[in-house]
């Protein structure tokens, strides 16, 4: 008997466990961020450093676009 009711109250916590980290608030709202990219190759100088936004999922990237 007692180890019925040990299993319900460890299968009780991992399933509270589980659902408290499935929040998706925020998750709809779009921030775009920095991406910087640059190709580096030894023994050679320092290449351009380019710099770009991120684009939503869903919508065309062109990095012409994004500066």
């Amino acid at each position: 008997m007692r180890r019925i009711a040990r299993k319900k109250i460890i299968f009780a916590v991992l399933v509270l466990a589980v659902c408290s980290g499935c929040d998706s608030a925020g998750l709809d709202d779009f921030v775009p961020e920095v991406a910087v990219s640059a190709v580096l190759v030894a023994n050679e100088p320092l290449p351009r450093i380019h710099l770009a936004l991120t684009a939503p999922i869903g919508e065309r990237y062109d990095s012409q676009d994004q500066n």
